[in-house]
């Protein structure tokens, strides 16, 4: 009987489990289509943006994010405008 009782409570556990990584792929499935059309929009409405792609994460260029921190270049341009 005990060991039944822990079979049972496995198996319920099982399926929630597979339950919520269902849920958590079809969250993920959502979120890349809201992504893809979210660039497909920022691709339409702003032509640069293919014309400069090619640069993008290049070392040493203006889109070299790992030199160059978007958050910190934000202040600068904000301190230089007061």
């Amino acid at each position: 009987m005990a060991e039944q009782k822990k079979l049972k409570q496995e198996y319920t556990d099982n399926t929630l489990k597979i339950e919520q990584l269902a849920h958590e792929i079809e969250t993920a499935k959502n979120s890349g289509k809201n992504a893809a059309k979210h660039l497909e929009n920022l691709l339409q409405k702003h032509d640069w943006i293919a014309e400069e792609k090619q640069y993008f994460g290049q070392s040493n260029s203006a889109y070299d994010f790992t030199q160059n921190d978007p958050k910190e270049t934000s202040r600068q341009i904000s301190k230089l405008q007061v």
